[in-house]
């Protein structure tokens, strides 16, 4: 009677850890190689940089969006791999239950144990940290605020800003007075579209594309105000909250399904 409930119950459950691993390998792979995707996600500060910019900055912004896909890219690995070894190991476990290998599902039990701790161990570390699990991210983010000169200017790193503070609601690293720190290259003047702006506060990007940009007072980038744009908020903050906690605290779903089935299988292999 026990052998077959647990046998039931961590079916069910199996299917479910299945299914956690599946979005995990579907939500890695998209982080790291779906450029549409990424393309739709930044569908406003895109639509801005084509209508406003031109056609050879709208080129640019392509190379943008696989730089921005890059240095996302080493999350999105680890996210990817960990759905592939979820979903091969519940695999394992449906062999071991259909087949009755007693061997399988200790090697199973003993997988899922590693896993679960190291799991465990990656969200200490990252909620603890979170330096350490992005690092690559937030030294890109780092050198392309530094080098930000402004949107005509054309470079990589004022493309990858123009799209990504914008998608992001931030401006700046830290906070929007990283342009106005020492070494920063930022201009102070820019051009959109037949407006010519001089003596800017902040990059044109740190308004919100979604309202009116112009020269009168009230008007982003005339003049900046936690209404008409996003100097309230730095990227690095913004980032972890709106992208990488969000993920990290969707595999805690996975993690308490990983504890579950670990605990059943314990009891599954005790019954037989």
């Amino acid at each position: 009677m026990c052998k077959s409930i647990t046998c039931i119950v961590l079916g069910v459950f199996n299917i479910a850890l299945m299914l956690g691993g599946l979005a995990l390998l579907i939500l890695g792979a998209l982080m790291k190689w779906n450029k549409q995707l990424l393309r739709q996600i930044c569908d406003t500060a895109l639509k801005f940089i084509s209508e406003r910019l031109g056609g050879q900055t709208s080129q640019l912004a392509d190379t943008a969006l696989d730089r921005i896909q890059e240095f996302a890219g080493p999350f999105g690995t680890v996210v990817f791999v960990g759905g592939i070894v979820i979903v091969c190991i519940a695999g394992l476990a449906f062999i071991g239950l259909c087949c009755h290998i007693r061997f399988f599902l200790l090697i199973y039990a003993v997988i899922v144990g590693v896993l679960f701790v190291a799991h465990a161990i990656l969200l200490i570390i990252y909620f603890a940290n979170k330096d350490l699990i992005l690092n690559h991210a937030h030294t890109y983010m780092r050198q392309a605020v530094s080098n930000y000169v402004s949107m005509t200017n054309g470079g990589i790193d004022d493309a990858v800003l123009t799209i990504l503070m914008p998608t992001v609601e931030c401006c700046g690293y830290d906070s929007a007075n990283d342009f106005t720190q020492a070494g920063a290259k930022f201009s102070r003047w820019d051009v959109v579209g037949e407006m010519n702006f001089t003596n800017l506060q902040y990059p044109v990007p740190c308004c919100n594309l979604n309202q009116n940009l112009g020269n009168t007072s009230g008007l982003c980038p005339s003049s900046f105000t936690s209404e008409n744009s996003f100097i309230s908020y730095g990227c690095k903050e913004r980032m972890e909250r709106q992208l990488f906690d969000k993920v990290a605290l969707g595999s805690l779903v996975v993690l308490a399904l990983t504890g579950v089935v670990l605990a059943l299988t314990i009891v599954h292999m005790k019954c037989s």
